[in-house]
């Protein structure tokens, strides 16, 4: 059964890390922005309609294919990670 793991692109990087560490390094992983949170209806529609071609071609093309597209494909978040004190 075709699926698609639809994931923001602040998550990206991990959902291609746990699945090479799942052993599916190919998994197909379509990319929305971030952040949905607190986002209106209408904004979640627009969304949703911008990522639509993508998840409709990883639920139409062939797994080998998908596979070799995808396998490696590590997006980066679109700021850095700046850690911050626990207590300050």
């Amino acid at each position: 059964m075709p699926t698609a793991t639809i994931c923001t692109e602040e998550f990206g990087s991990l959902a291609r890390a746990e699945a090479e560490a799942l052993g599916i390094p190919g998994l197909p992983t379509p990319i929305v922005p971030h952040p949905m949170g607190g986002l209106r209806a209408d904004e979640v529609r627009a969304v949703a309609d911008q990522a639509i071609a993508s998840i409709e071609y990883v639920l139409v093309t062939p797994a080998e294919v998908l596979d070799r597209e995808f396998r490696g494909f590590f997006p980066g978040p679109r700021s850095a990670f700046r850690a911050k004190p626990l207590f300050v």
